[in-house]
């Protein structure tokens, strides 16, 4: 038994991809719903990474 809310089942959900390439770097993008991380690579040497969750 596990106490606290439930997790959902993510099975049931369509994960989306997109991968581009741009100047000077490329970017990585999955989303599930209104949820999402963003990865830009800029020159190869620079990793961002950008995340927002909408509960």
């Amino acid at each position: 038994m596990r106490a606290g809310r439930s997790v959902p089942d993510v099975r049931l959900r369509e994960i989306l991809n997109e991968c581009k390439r741009r100047w000077p770097g490329a970017r990585v993008k999955h989303w599930m719903k209104g949820n999402w991380i963003k990865m830009y690579d800029k020159h190869g040497c620079v990793l961002r990474v950008e995340t927002v969750i909408r509960a």
